[in-house]
């Protein structure tokens, strides 16, 4: 039997009120100029009432200004330009009346009135700044390791330092200091005004007291974000710089304060987070000058051991343990950073999924491709932040090979098989030749993976509907490994570079590149480590061939 065809009558009205974003209809309201001055409301859906907190008979026939008497010229503006010239137009504004960031779109249905689309981005927003953060934080606590790991002189490493916390945290002045040996006094090394002016005699004592000593005393960062009206500001000499807020990160050696870093003048105030990035910066200054220190230890008993070898041999390997101290605060700070970076972002990544799949709600198509921006975005800033600890542990020495048997040919067509469907995706055709037969390496069979996986991946990423080959044949005592692409090639100018971190190419037929430039660096690095390298042969407009050698090792027992 046949169901009757229903009776149905849809108005505009009935689809806006279903709509997830808010819409509002309004009116311009111009001066006798014929500048606009104001608006009125004329209709707005349920979704505006959600998104706003604003009920529709507080706001119809009303005007912005009735409504909302803090409304920002530069919304009037903008509609008022739409209601004028007929121009649509889209924008990403905040609402400090509302106190939420909205993405509007606006057109003007007939001349001097104009409608709204709109929905809330806060949450968004919030999340893209947490990345950023996170991105800038990764990369100066790398170049921070760095420093640590290169110091020749504690001074030269701890302006790194402290140039790295300034950049996170927005500081503008400050400085570092050790304690002087009687324990009374700051002994400054450096000191950063932030072009300020600063007349304080530089020859004047700076005794350890006020907020500097319950750094000392706590042996915790501290911070005071309104300095001119608490009772530190008395403890500050004529002609210092004018400081709004200020932050002291102790540096502390074996659980004994040893100096301090001071961060002031943040245009915004200090927070919790700030004082961790600072903490453990810190941390990485005062292993910086236990290196130092130890370091500068070795080098005098060297030159003394001849006259007084059996005094001395004991107080070299207090400083060799010394070494091991900071060597091992370095491996427990890389692990915690590795738990402090990956656990947000893992969070991130997991409540995206969340919403991909629509258990926190229904999603309309922009809001589902931006939640894809998010977790696409959050999945590739994790895989960077691991390259970067990885890079990171080989230069500190805290990785070591794990050398076993293994087919390497097997392994070469399983890596092949995992950049497939990257391939297919843009159209590039993927060769293996010399991988059919067993072919038996002794050596570390992952990172070997990962060596072969990120050579394939540059290949891929600079070649557009071309060829990858990757081809593999017995060497002396070993194994070559080549991997050939029909891509943009690289200017034999740039081939000292390419194997260097943070370095990407640069070409006009490319989008810009993701990822950290890290890639070849972790590559490079992982053959050194295995007795072997990279080399590279490229010429522009053809393709680069980049060619693995390695040796087979002896297998641990």
């Amino acid at each position: 039997m046949s169901m009757p065809e229903p009776s149905m009558s849809v108005t505009a009205t009935d689809v806006l009120s279903t709509l997830d974003q808010g819409y509002a209809l309004h009116r311009l309201i111009t001066d006798d100029d014929g500048t606009p001055v104001d608006y009125e409301f004329l209709d707005v859906n349920p979704a505006f009432e959600r998104l706003t907190g604003l009920g529709a008979k507080s706001v119809v026939g009303k005007t912005a200004l009735e409504v909302m008497p803090q409304t920002e010229a530069v919304w009037i503006e903008r509609y008022g330009h739409v209601a004028l010239t007929g121009e649509p137009v889209s924008f990403d504004e905040y609402s400090a009346e509302i106190g939420r960031w909205f993405r509007v779109a606006a057109t003007c249905p007939s001349h001097g009135y104009f409608a709204v689309i709109f929905y809330d981005i806060t949450d968004m927003r919030e999340t893209y700044e947490h990345m950023d953060r996170a991105k800038r934080e990764t990369q100066s606590l790398l170049g921070a390791s760095r420093a640590v790991l290169a110091a020749g002189e504690f001074q030269v490493a701890a302006r790194k330092i402290f140039d790295a916390c300034r950049a996170v945290t927005g500081a503008q002045s400050g400085y570092v200091a050790l304690m002087s040996e009687d324990g009374a006094e700051n002994e400054v090394l450096f000191l950063e005004a932030g072009g300020l002016p600063c007349t304080v005699d530089p020859e004047l004592p700076m005794p350890i007291r006020g907020l500097r000593a319950k750094a000392y005393d706590s042996a915790q960062v501290v911070y005071e974000n309104e300095l001119g009206s608490s009772e530190w500001v008395d403890y500050m000499p004529a002609g210092h710089v004018d400081v709004r807020n200020v932050m002291f990160a102790p540096l502390t050696v074996e659980g004994r304060v040893l100096g301090v870093m001071g961060l002031a003048n943040k245009p915004t105030d200090y927070t919790e987070e700030d004082a961790r990035i600072a903490s453990d910066l810190g941390d990485l200054a005062a292993i910086a000058l236990s290196r130092v220190r130890a370091e500068e230890l070795l080098a005098n008993y060297s030159a003394k051991l001849e006259d007084t070898v059996t005094a001395r041999t004991r107080e070299i390997a207090q400083a060799n343990y010394d070494l091991e101290l900071a060597n091992a605060a370095m491996n427990r700070f890389l692990a915690n950073m590795s738990h402090e970076l990956r656990t947000p972002l893992n969070s991130i990544i997991g409540f995206s999924g969340t919403m991909q799949q629509g258990l926190a709600g229904p999603l309309n198509d922009e809001q589902r491709q931006q939640v894809n921006m998010i977790k696409s975005s959050g999945e590739r800033l994790l895989e960077l932040i691991s390259d970067v600890l990885d890079v990171s542990k080989i230069e500190a020495g805290g990785t070591a090979p794990e050398i076993r048997q293994f087919d390497a040919a097997h392994l070469i067509r399983e890596c092949v098989k995992n950049v497939r469907l990257d391939a297919e995706a843009r159209d590039i055709r993927l060769r293996a030749e010399g991988v059919e037969q067993e072919f038996m390496l002794t050596s570390d069979k992952g990172k070997v993976r990962q060596i072969i996986l990120n050579l394939l991946s540059n290949a891929i990423k600079f070649t557009e509907d071309g060829t990858v080959f990757v081809g593999l044949e017995r060497i002396e005592n070993g194994m070559r490994v080549s991997v050939a692409d029909t891509g943009i090639g690289i200017p034999e100018s740039d081939f000292g570079g390419v194997f260097d971190g943070f370095v990407q190419l640069k070409h006009p037929r490319l989008a810009k590149s993701q990822g950290a430039g890290l890639g070849l660096t972790l590559a490079q690095e992982h053959a050194a480590l295995l007795g072997g390298g990279i080399t590279v042969d490229s010429v522009p407009g053809e393709g680069s061939t980049f060619t693995l050698d390695l040796p087979s090792l002896p297998e641990q027992g």
